[in-house]
């Protein structure tokens, strides 16, 4: 049997799919009513980057674990016990990869964050040659403050962003490591193309709620996970994603008065592929 690498996301809704502001089941339930039923393949992360690699020729798989995150789990042991089960068990092979974002409610302490973060990525690379993926949050204004990454928390003077706990996480040195940890900067990359977006087209890459990323954002995360794992080199194209997007632009434009069937063709195209 031919070897198919599996990248394991793990997270909270944005890693399940909230792009389309409900989940891919929610969808469904409504029936062919729910115009979103149209475009349920930028329902997910996992929906996307599965598309485009097997356009490609590529037969690894992206799938949603619906294993927590750091914050969202109440007892961060049972997550990394559940990832060391997963390892154990053979779901998460040597070879494998592990996709973590961290977007929900926080503890607020960034000491304790980087520490939880070290606990998770040690169970991850400290046994097999897996590698996993930590990035940085983005987050705006209308989100709650325990949802807020780049604000200081902490008691001065040794204040700090929930996100310099993570990237301090990223560099600590994890004791018989033998994976490999990868970084992606999300935050100042879907900064970054928010600005263009909205100042180019009036297009928000955002849901209402400041949190979970629209079809545009969860796009750009597609897009540099794929780069990450060095998929890009072996990607000639996304013609299912462009053209879904160019068909079904008027669910995309979010609002914009001038947003063309064109620049969703476009949009797509720059995300996944750069």
């Amino acid at each position: 049997m031919t070897y198919r690498r599996h990248i394991h996301l793990i997270g909270d809704s944005i890693s399940k799919g909230y792009a389309l502001g409900a989940y891919s089941e929610q969808i469904i339930a409504n029936g062919p009513s729910d115009p979103r039923t149209a475009i349920l393949l930028f329902a997910s992360i996992s929906s996307m980057a599965n598309n485009v690699l097997f356009e490609n020729g590529i037969r690894d798989e992206f799938w949603y674990t619906g294993v927590p995150a750091v914050n969202l789990s109440s007892d961060l042991s049972t997550t990394t016990a559940t990832i060391r089960s997963m390892i154990a068990a053979g779901t998460i092979r040597s070879g494998d990869a592990v996709v973590v974002e961290d977007a929900g409610p926080h503890c607020q302490d960034p000491d304790l964050y980087q520490s939880q973060w070290e606990q998770l990525r040690a169970a991850v690379v400290d046994r097999f040659d897996i590698t996993l993926v930590m990035m940085s949050m983005f987050s705006y204004p209308n989100a709650a403050a325990d949802s807020q990454y780049t604000t200081l928390f902490g008691t001065a003077p040794n204040q700090r962003t929930m996100n310099a706990g993570t990237l301090a996480a990223y560099q600590a040195t994890i004791p018989n490591e033998r994976g490999q940890t990868l970084w992606i900067d999300m935050k100042t990359a879907m900064d970054n193309w928010r600005s263009a977006a909205k100042s180019v087209d009036n297009v928000d890459v955002m849901l209402v709620d400041d949190i979970h990323p629209n079809v545009w954002g969860q796009a750009l995360m597609v897009g540099k996970i794929l780069e990450a794992l060095q998929y890009r080199p072996y990607l000639n194209d996304c013609n299912g994603l462009k053209n879904l997007a160019y068909n079904q632009y008027g669910q995309l434009k979010y609002g914009s008065t001038t947003f063309t069937a064109l620049r969703s063709f476009q949009y797509m195209a720059q995300c996944i592929l750069g």
